[in-house]
């Protein structure tokens, strides 16, 4: 597999993707597998070389999606969600008659892996109480909030929830939505939280491309989406799925429901404590629920 770049004397070649095995290779030269894959496909169209190496990857990067090169950055899961959404605008109907439920099954449910999560020490067996431990762990020994205030979605919370919202069937997402609303843990709910107040800009947009979402605020992008371009236009995410999911997250994010989501963020002092707790809050308030 070569690079996405044809100008240079010499075009650089993953000739290690030709000698060595996916799981030995490192994260940072998938990483750059991935962009590489992600921009070609982007800016010279589907070309068969980067989508069959994508396809020979896949397995192993959903295996994998919760490595990072080092804590605080991105995640595998990111970069593999970007280069799939390149190779796969519009949908799975040109691979094998399963594939769609094969990847709902594993990529789909990449972020609930066990990696991402630890059991809750005093609720072990509980699975809705269980500790996110990709918004626990941040630079400095500061969770993800913390670190970027209530201004950036986790990345990789981002890239998993645009990628349901991209390839579920709209009848799935009603339920897709009650899952999301029962993970109990502060953290996972104050991410939330921003993230929708990020989407919720994008509304207006039609039809909602790649380029909307990098300039959304909160920040809501993931490594690479910025690849995706202009191109995708209506083929991103259709607007039935964006409807019902709005629907949906309405009709349950109630007054009540959000009553006590502030009192138990209000209750975390690295939520509530944090100067632009209470303003988001308005923000909501105003404009999810």
């Amino acid at each position: 597999m070569g690079e996405a770049w044809f100008l240079g004397k010499e075009r650089k070649m993953f000739d290690c993707l030709m000698t060595k095995r996916v799981p030995e290779l490192s994260v940072k030269y998938l990483d750059e597998c991935l962009y590489e894959i992600t921009s070609g496909v982007t800016c010279f169209g589907n070309r068969d070389t980067w989508a069959e190496w994508f396809r020979y990857l896949l397995s192993d990067l959903i295996l994998r999606a919760h490595e990072q090169q080092y804590v605080g950055n991105n995640y595998l899961l990111e970069n593999t969600i970007s280069a799939f959404m390149a190779i796969f605008p519009q949908g799975m109907e040109t691979e094998y008659r399963e594939f769609q439920q094969d990847i709902i099954d594993t990529l789909s449910r990449s972020l609930m892996k066990p990696e991402f999560w630890t059991p809750h020490p005093d609720f072990p067996l509980d699975p809705l109480k269980r500790l996110p431990q990709f918004l626990l762990a941040e630079n400095d020994g500061e969770i993800f909030v913390d670190f970027y205030g209530f201004t950036k979605a986790q990345p990789a919370l981002s890239a998993a929830l645009f990628f349901c919202l991209k390839y579920l069937a709209a009848a799935d997402i009603p339920s897709w939505v009650d899952s999301i609303l029962r993970i109990e843990h502060s953290q996972w709910r104050a991410g939330l939280l921003i993230w929708l107040l990020g989407f919720k800009q994008l509304l207006p947009f039609e039809p909602l491309t790649p380029a909307a979402v990098e300039l959304a605020r909160p920040e809501i992008y993931w490594q690479d989406s910025h690849c995706l371009g202009e191109e995708q236009g209506d083929r991103f995410i259709n607007s039935a799925n964006i409807q019902t999911f709005v629907y949906e997250f309405r009709a349950r994010l109630t007054p009540v429901m959000l009553d006590q989501w502030e009192s138990q963020l209000s209750d975390d002092h690295r939520v509530g404590g944090l100067p632009g707790f209470d303003q988001m809050m308005k923000q909501v308030r105003g404009g999810i629920a």
